[in-house]
């Protein structure tokens, strides 16, 4: 049951790429962090030098990140 429970794939979560009509999906994991500025809102995910905007809000993400937990 074990190998079972490590061959399940991670939850995904998806968010509105700013700029382009692109969703990026991504493992829940691979999310570093994310922010707001006066440029908009910013998600930092690993492997990833730059941060990556979106058209998501702060109030749309932690709703994404916190959903079916």
């Amino acid at each position: 049951n074990n190998l079972h429970k490590f061959n399940e794939p991670g939850r995904t979560v998806r968010f509105n790429k700013l700029g382009s009509l692109d969703i990026l999906t991504l493992p829940i994991n691979k999310l570093k962090s994310f922010y707001q500025d006066e440029l908009g809102t910013f998600i930092e995910v690993v492997g990833f030098d730059k941060p990556i905007a979106v058209r998501d809000s702060i109030n749309e993400i932690n709703n994404i990140i916190n959903k079916e937990r």
